[in-house]
């Protein structure tokens, strides 16, 4: 009997140790909308700013689209996985376009949240590096189909 009440308090003492790590990881875990945007309203005033058909994103797609009669898009997602990288993931057809598509986004992503996408990449990479992040979030996309 003296063997297993050795055991239970081992198991009670563990139990304890688990439960105050996981509290502990919860407090300092910030998440992906946080580390990129500092809040959800962020996100999504920036999702709404590049997808806006007076905004600079659009007129850069339309001028495209309509002196060459093609399609063209972009999609902008944000990655943040802990312990490992935190990135921007953008993808525009044309890829011509990329560079001015990149440039605008960055603009209206300065006006929001007060500084640019490669600072912001960088404080998020921080926090990755310290266990922060949750994954792959979509910011917001446009297609103009010709």
């Amino acid at each position: 009997m003296k063997y297993l009440d050795q055991i239970n308090k081992l198991a009670d003492r563990f139990e304890n140790k688990l439960r105050k790590s996981a509290q502990d990881s919860t407090q300092e875990q910030t998440g992906t909308v946080e580390l990129f945007f500092d809040s959800d309203t962020n996100m999504m005033a920036y999702g709404d700013a590049i997808r806006n058909p007076a905004g600079l994103v659009f007129k850069i797609l339309n001028d495209y689209a309509m002196k060459t009669e093609k399609s063209c898009s972009f999609d902008l997602k944000v990655d943040a996985e802990p312990n490992q990288k935190a990135s921007w993931i953008l993808s525009v057809i044309p890829t011509a376009l990329k560079a001015p598509i990149a440039a605008a986004l960055d603009k209206e992503f300065k006006k929001i949240v007060g500084v640019g996408m490669v600072d912001r990449q960088k404080i998020a990479d921080a926090g990755v590096k310290k266990g922060s992040g949750n994954g792959t979030l979509d910011v917001g996309s446009l297609a103009l189909e010709m």
